[in-house]
């Protein structure tokens, strides 16, 4: 179920609290990862993109190894999200 973002149709709101400038970075740079990485996945922290994967595991390995356990942002790059409403 790979580039699916799943929202409870109650609070979606409440789903990526905290990672706004995450996904606004993402968002800014998607056309130029889906043109180099599709498929992959992408590590954000705040404004900076950390690098490019070619499993979650791998990006949220670095991520956690490189800043600690603080929240990060990992998506697989994808011309469109797929979202699933539960």
């Amino acid at each position: 179920m790979a580039n699916t973002l799943r929202v409870l149709e109650s609070d979606p709101a409440t789903v990526l609290t905290g990672l706004e400038t995450e996904m606004e970075t993402f968002e800014a740079h998607r056309a130029e990862l889906v043109a180099r990485a599709v498929g992959k996945f992408v590590l954000i922290k705040g404004d900076r993109i950390l690098g490019i994967f070619e499993t979650q595991d791998e990006a949220i390995a670095h991520g956690w190894t490189e800043l600690g356990y603080v929240p990060i942002f990992v998506k697989e790059i994808a011309e469109v999200d797929r979202v699933e409403r539960l």
